[in-house]
């Protein structure tokens, strides 16, 4: 398993990074970096209520749950991705990084948890 602190200063590296984290899949923050001034735990059990809506809403449709939610706002994307039971790695970034690498950077880094 690896070190989430590892992962996040990983990103911290790679893309401008706001706050990031893992999560668990009920919104305990389990390693979490928010700005002075943010509730981590607020941040977090909101991350996971926006997966679980967009859960229900796609099992609504007959779809399964999906693997990442992005939103938008403010100037920067909140990245919120299922890494199914182990937990969600979430990451608020700067607009102006591709979502495409982000994601596959997530996707890669829940793996390895």
């Amino acid at each position: 398993m690896v070190d989430i602190k590892k992962t996040v200063e990983d990103m911290k590296n790679r893309f401008p990074v706001i706050a990031a984290g893992f999560i668990t899949r009920d919104g305990m923050p389990k390693y979490l970096e928010v700005p002075e001034g943010s509730y981590p735990e607020t941040f977090s059990i909101m991350c996971a209520t926006v997966l679980g809506a967009a859960g229900t809403a796609a099992t609504e449709l007959g779809k399964t749950n999906p693997e990442y939610v992005i939103v938008e706002t403010g100037g920067i994307k909140i990245f919120i991705v299922s890494g199914g039971m182990k937990g969600i790695l979430v990451a608020a970034i700067n607009t102006k990084n591709k979502e495409e690498e982000v994601i596959r950077y997530m996707k890669s880094a829940l793996d390895a948890i």
